[in-house]
């Protein structure tokens, strides 16, 4: 009898103290507040980079577009208000085939800058070579092309 109530005993003191579950709360949530942090820097790097993702695939389809149309092919860039946008427009008729603006509340904070619009020819080439720059809150990134139309990103 003495040897099952010892038994019993042993079952009862099974678990954690409240000491040990409240260091354990504390070392989560320590963990938790760094990791938030952390992730709070990243949000605005990931933001540009998606943003100049975007930008890179809008000129490839100027680019597409020349080559398959048989024609020229500009991308104007309107950077004279904090609405920034930018459209793609056939050269010879000036019809806008494609706009894409930049002023919803995820890209509010990036600004879009190039010195020219950069000009698509039917062979796949460039014209107007520019370097288009994509300025966030906390980083820079560029936009390159070249005379052969290869367009990447800095």
């Amino acid at each position: 009898m003495l040897e099952y109530i010892k038994k019993n005993i042993r079952c009862v003191n099974k678990g954690f103290t409240l000491l040990e579950l409240m260091v354990i709360l504390s070392i989560f949530s320590i963990m938790a507040t760094i990791g938030l942090i952390a992730f709070k820097e990243f949000i605005p790097k990931y933001r540009l980079k998606s943003i100049a993702a975007m930008v890179k695939a809008d000129l490839n389809r100027a680019k597409t577009m020349a080559t398959k149309l048989n024609n020229r092919f500009t991308v104007i860039f309107n950077e004279q208000n904090e609405n920034n946008f930018y459209e793609i427009q056939e050269s010879d008729t000036h019809n806008v085939v494609f706009e894409r603006k930049l002023c919803d509340t995820n890209t509010k904070d990036v600004v879009l800058s190039t010195p020219t619009n950069p000009i698509f020819f039917p062979n796949g080439t460039i014209g107007n070579i520019s370097t288009i720059s994509l300025t966030g809150a906390s980083d820079k990134l560029d936009i390159t092309m070249t005379i052969t139309g290869r367009i990447k990103i800095d």
